[in-house]
C-alpha cells in the first residue's frame, strides 16, 4: 500500500461533516436575525428576526434532500444576491449624489435586505408545509401560499424598501468667508440629531431683520443637492438654513415616513432657528421641493412661518399612491389598502393623513405662499400642483416649462429669483 496516497474520508465522516456544516449554514440566519433585532425600528423588524429565530431548529428537521438545497443552494444564492443588489444600489446613489459610499451603510442595508427575503422565503415554506398537512394536492398549496405571500407580505416589502433609507452624507462644495458658513446639528422630537448648514450674511446690526431660509431637499437627497437654492437666498441678502431630513444626508435615522414625520423635522429647524438670539426678529421662509416641499406645507402653521416656497410637491400622499397602483386595473383598490396599512404597522403613520393640499387650505391667508411646479415632472406630475393651487382661493400655479422633477431652479432661475424675491418683499424682507 503507498502511504503518499492520499486519504479518503469514509461516508461516515463525509456525513458527519456535512452535518455539521449543515447546523452552521441553519444557525446563519438565526444569528443574523439576533443581531438585526438590536436595530429594529419597527413591529415588523421585530417579527421578522423572531420568525427567523425559529429557523435552524425547523430546517434541520427537513428531509436531507431538502435540507441540504436550502441551506447549500438556496441561503447563500440569496446572501450573495441580497447583498449585492444593496451594494449596487448604494454604489449608483452615491455616484448619483457625487458623495462618497457609505459602505458600513451598503452593508447594513444588505443585511436588513437579507432579513426580509430569509423571513418571507421562510415564512413561505411554513406555510406550504401546513398546508400540505391539510391538502395532498401540491400545486395547490404552493399556489394558495404563493397568494397570501403575494397579498400580505409584498406590500410589507414594498413598503419597507420605499422607506428604509440609506442616509448618503455630503457637505456643501460650496464654502463662503470664514464665520459665514457654520454646520451645526439639532434634535427633533424622536431624539434624533440632525445636521445642516448655517450660512449668515456678514452685516450683524442690518437696519431691517433680514429673513432665514429654511431650505428642506427631497426624498433620497441631502442638503448638498439643493443648496443652489441656499445660494440664491444668499445672492438675495438672507440667512440661509439648509438642513438634511431624518435618514437623509449626514442626520441621524435609518427611516423616511414620506413627508409624514418629516414635517416634524421642519419644525424643529425652525424651533431651533428662532432659539438663535441673532434670528430673533427675522421673518422665517420655508422653502421645500418635492417631499421637503410637501413637509413644509404640513409645518408652517406649527413653524410660525412667514412665507412658503414649494416646488413640485405632491397634494396628497395617499392620491399620489393611488396613482401608482392604477396599473393593477380592478386590484388596485385592493393594493392601495394593503400599502396604506403596511405603511401604518411599519411607519405608525396613516398615508391619508399626508394631506399638504388640506395643510394649504387650513393656512391662514397672511401667510402667503408661493407655489411651482416642474412642467416635465414625470415623477409627481403637475396635476398635483393645480390641485393644490385649488385649495387656496387666488393661489397661482407657476408652471416652469421644460423642467423635470426637482430641477425648476437649474431650468429657470431667474423666474424663481423673482418669485422668491416677491416672497421676500411681501414678508417684510429684502
Amino acid at each position: 500500500m503507498n502511504d503518499d496516497a492520499p486519504a479518503v474520508a469514509s461516508p461516515q465522516v463525509v456525513a458527519s461533516r456535512l452535518g455539521t456544516a449543515a447546523v452552521v449554514m441553519a444557525c446563519l440566519p438565526t444569528a443574523l436575525a439576533a443581531m438585526f433585532l438590536c436595530y429594529a425600528e419597527s413591529v415588523v423588524d421585530v417579527a421578522l428576526c423572531l420568525v427567523l429565530l425559529l429557523h435552524a431548529p425547523l430546517t434541520l428537521r427537513l428531509p436531507v434532500v431538502r435540507r441540504r438545497r436550502q441551506l447549500f443552494v438556496e441561503l447563500p444564492a440569496i446572501l450573495i444576491g441580497t447583498f449585492g443588489i444593496a451594494a449596487m444600489l448604494v454604489v449608483s446613489m452615491a455616484s448619483l449624489l457625487e458623495a462618497p459610499v457609505p459602505w458600513g451603510q451598503a452593508i447594513g442595508f444588505g443585511l436588513y435586505m437579507a432579513i426580509w427575503v430569509l423571513s418571507l422565503r421562510f415564512v413561505y415554506h411554513g406555510l406550504q408545509w401546513l398546508l400540505e398537512r391539510a391538502c395532498k394536492r401540491p400545486l395547490l398549496t404552493r399556489l394558495v401560499a404563493a397568494m397570501v405571500m403575494i397579498g400580505f407580505a409584498m406590500p410589507q416589502l414594498f413598503v419597507a424598501l420605499q422607506t428604509r433609507r440609506v442616509a448618503i452624507g455630503k457637505e456643501p462644495n460650496v464654502y463662503f468667508a470664514d464665520g459665514v458658513q457654520r454646520e451645526v446639528q439639532f434634535p427633533n422630537d424622536d431624539g434624533l440629531l440632525l445636521r445642516g448648514t448655517l450660512l449668515t450674511q456678514p452685516d450683524s446690526e442690518p437696519a431691517q431683520p433680514r429673513p432665514v431660509v429654511v431650505v428642506c431637499h427631497g426624498l433620497g437627497a441631502n442638503r448638498a443637492n439643493f443648496f443652489a437654492y441656499a445660494q440664491l437666498a444668499w445672492i438675495l441678502e438672507c440667512h440661509v438654513f439648509a438642513f438634511d431630513f431624518r435618514g437623509h444626508g449626514q442626520s441621524e435615522g435609518v427611516t423616511t415616513t414620506l413627508g409624514g414625520r418629516e414635517a416634524a423635522d421642519v419644525v424643529a429647524a425652525s424651533r431651533w432657528i428662532r432659539a438663535q438670539p441673532e434670528f430673533e426678529n427675522s421673518p422665517l421662509v420655508l422653502l421645500g421641493i418635492s417631499m421637503g416641499g410637501a413637509s413644509v406645507l404640513r409645518a408652517a402653521a406649527e413653524a410660525r412661518a412667514d412665507g412658503v416656497f414649494v416646488e413640485s410637491s405632491f397634494s396628497d400622499l395617499s392620491a399620489m399612491l393611488d396613482e401608482r397602483m392604477a396599473g393593477l386595473g380592478p386590484l388596485r383598490h385592493l393594493a392601495s389598502a394593503s400599502v396604506r396599512f403596511a405603511a401604518w404597522l411599519q411607519l405608525g403613520v396613516d398615508l391619508k393623513d399626508v394631506s399638504p393640499r388640506a395643510s394649504l387650505a387650513a393656512l391662514p391667508p397672511s401667510i402667503p405662499v408661493v407655489l411651482v411646479h416642474a412642467g416635465d415632472d414625470a415623477l409627481i406630475p403637475v396635476a398635483h400642483g393645480e390641485r393644490l393651487a385649488a385649495a387656496r382661493a387666488d393661489l397661482e400655479l407657476h408652471v416652469i416649462e421644460g423642467a423635470g422633477h426637482g430641477g425648476c431652479l437649474h431650468t429657470g432661475w431667474s423666474q424663481l429669483e423673482a418669485l422668491l424675491q416677491g416672497l421676500l418683499k411681501t414678508v417684510g424682507g429684502r
